[in-house]
């Protein structure tokens, strides 16, 4: 038991004015008719408090009814175990949404993710029964409804993180799917996650069925500043007969943090040939030149960030093959009158333009994809 207001008990303390009204009760004196007097010394009277209780039954009730009127103002409160307000709770049909894209990665995210999720099977009442949806950017059950707590750990042992994305919609669907055809009277999702502001997209467009709570447990903290290689271009130019290529890699920063200067390398066939200095703001990007380089053969290629917390999103791989450029050769009549023709030619990269102008036809090299006539 426990009181909401235990000030109140110290009123308790009247329960000694009954106590005190009967200890206090004088005597009574009683005037007797007595003829005369004269023959009598004179004896002054003196008062005696009662040293003994009366009416005990009386005092018992006095006393009592002071300590109850006290605790009422008190207000006592009989306090259940965690065990009684569970089996007096209606039964749940419980969801769990338990991000598993690369960026769980980081930090130990993954394992905090899958305590909560362990605390959350060990709250499941006797009646309430659970589904585990792990997710990135798709969303597939690990456990279907069950009241079975070792088949949902065992279920929650199987997973791990991915390396894919985040996406919310796909998870908070299929978990409206599996709580539309329950019939228990509370249903519940849990959604744990790092929530990475990509995984919104443009925003949700999933809505939970009517009376379904949702709670979440966000896993923030516990992980380092992260910079990722989030894509790389290429661009294509003829010089001297030769091809060359400027790669162009775009680095994030996914954190709300800053990240001290880290540097990216441009490889080939696992050779380094450019290595640039980077910084990149909180939540920010950056875009990042490497030099060009000749394009003689089929390579393959990757950008790769050097000395960051989560390996999984450092590098982007490609592959670069020569000769993909439009061999034509312009016929003109006149001088300069191809100028035009073989500049705008010149800018297209997807695909590339090798032009060649000559005045006169005949000639043309082996290998000419269009000849035009101008």
């Amino acid at each position: 038991m426990q009181f909401l207001a235990p000030l109140f008990l110290a009123a308790a303390a009247a329960v000694a004015i009954p106590v005190i009204l009967h200890l206090i009760q004088r005597e009574k004196r009683e005037a007797i008719p007595f003829p005369s007097l004269m023959f009598l010394s004179r004896i002054p009277h003196k008062a005696t408090r009662r040293r003994r209780l009366r009416d005990l039954p009386l005092l018992v009730l006095r006393v009592l009814a002071l300590v109850l009127l006290a605790a009422a103002f008190a207000r006592p409160l009989l306090r259940r175990d965690a065990g009684a307000r569970v089996a007096a709770s209606p039964a749940r049909e419980l969801v769990l949404l338990l991000d598993r894209s690369y960026s769980m990665r980081a930090g130990d995210h993954w394992e905090r993710a899958v305590a909560a999720a362990r605390a959350e099977i060990a709250r499941l009442g006797p009646a309430d029964r659970m589904s585990i949806v792990a997710f990135d950017d798709g969303a597939g059950v690990a456990a279907s409804s069950t009241a079975d707590r070792a088949v949902l750990r065992a279920a929650l042992d199987g997973l791990e993180p991915g390396w894919s994305g985040t996406r919310y919609d796909p998870a908070l669907r299929l978990a409206g799917n599996l709580l539309a055809s329950s019939p228990l009277p509370r249903r519940e999702v849990v959604l744990i996650s790092d929530y990475q502001r990509a995984g919104l997209g443009d925003g949700l467009e999933t809505r939970l069925p009517a009376g379904v709570e949702l709670r979440t447990v966000a896993l923030t903290g516990g992980g380092a500043p992260n910079l990722a290689v989030a894509g790389v271009t290429f661009r294509r130019e003829q010089f001297g007969g030769q091809e060359r290529v400027t790669a162009t890699a775009r680095i994030v920063n996914t954190s709300g943090e800053a990240v001290p200067d880290r540097a990216a390398a441009l490889l080939l066939d696992g050779r380094t040939l450019h290595t640039l200095p980077v910084s990149v703001p909180p939540h920010g990007a950056v875009t990042l030149s490497f030099p060009a380089f000749t394009l003689s053969r089929a390579v393959r290629g990757e950008v790769r960030l050097t000395g960051d917390a989560l390996a999984a999103d450092d590098a982007q791989y490609f592959a670069l093959a020569p000769g993909q450029a439009i061999d034509v050769v312009a016929v003109e009549g006149r001088a300069g009158a191809s100028l035009y023709v073989a500049s705008a030619l010149g800018v297209g990269g997807e695909p590339g333009f090798r032009v060649t102008v000559r005045r006169a036809p005949g000639g043309e090299p082996a290998g000419t994809d269009v000849v035009l006539l101008n």
